[in-house]
C-alpha cells in the first residue's frame, strides 16, 4: 500500500511540475522538483563536552563552544557585541592618546617633505619628488589638517599602506 501511495504522490507531482512547465512557471515547477528530493539536513557535528561526553543537542554544542572561547580569553564575556564594545572602546582611549603624542608638526612635516628624492617615478599620489622639493611648508601647511585627521581616527587611509617613509 505505501508503494502505491509514492507512486501516486510522485505521478501527481510530476503532472503539476509539466503543467508548470508547459506554461513556463519556474516558481512551482522548481517547488515540485524540490518536493521530490530528499531533506537534506545538516549533519550534527559532534562536539566534546567537559566530561567527555558527546553534546546531543546544537544548544549544548553552542554551549560548549561559548566555554571554550571563555577559556581562550580568560574568562571574559565572548558575545560579539560585547567584545565589539570593548574593542571600540580600547581604541578610542589607548590608541588615540598614544598617536595624539605622535602627531609631527608643521616644521617635521616641512623637513621630511624636503627630503623626499627627486627624479623617481610618481606613485600612487602621483606627485612627482620634485613638487614636495620646491613647495614643501606650502604642502605642509595644505596636508596637516589631513594628518590630524588621520591621528584623530588612528587609523591610516588603505591607500597609504606600503609607502616609503
Amino acid at each position: 500500500m505505501l508503494r502505491a501511495d509514492r507512486r501516486a504522490h510522485a505521478h501527481g507531482v510530476s503532472v503539476r511540475a509539466q503543467s508548470a512547465a508547459d506554461k513556463n512557471d519556474t516558481k512551482t515547477l522548481y517547488a515540485c522538483v524540490r518536493s521530490l528530493q530528499p531533506s537534506r539536513k545538516k549533519p550534527f557535528t559532534a562536539v566534546q563536552l567537559d566530561d567527555g561526553a558527546l553534546a546531543q543537542t546544537p544548544l549544548q554544542c553552542s554551549g560548549r563552544w561559548q566555554q571554550h572561547f571563555r577559556n581562550l580569553l580568560h574568562g571574559r564575556d565572548t558575545r560579539l557585541a560585547k567584545l565589539a564594545d570593548d574593542a571600540w572602546s580600547a581604541r578610542d582611549s589607548v590608541q588615540r592618546q598614544s598617536a595624539i603624542s605622535q602627531l609631527p608638526t608643521i616644521d617635521e612635516l616641512v623637513e621630511r617633505f624636503a627630503a623626499v628624492p627627486a627624479g623617481n617615478a610618481t606613485g600612487e599620489d602621483c606627485l612627482p619628488g620634485e613638487l614636495f622639493k620646491v613647495a614643501p611648508k606650502t604642502l605642509a601647511t595644505v596636508t596637516y589638517p589631513l594628518f590630524n585627521k588621520v591621528f584623530e581616527w588612528v587609523q591610516a587611509p588603505l591607500r597609504w599602506k606600503g609607502g616609503v617613509w
